[in-house]
């Protein structure tokens, strides 16, 4: 039952990468779109 304890930095690894990604996605659509960025 190793996969529980290691699997949790991973899940906090994949929600900071889910996080930078919607900010780029974010920062690029208003880029496109000539709207203000949102935070």
């Amino acid at each position: 039952m190793r996969q529980r304890a290691v699997g949790a930095p991973e899940e906090a690894m994949a929600h900071g990468l889910r996080r930078r990604f919607d900010w780029l996605e974010r920062a690029t659509r208003a880029r496109f779109t000539d709207e203000p960025p949102r935070r």
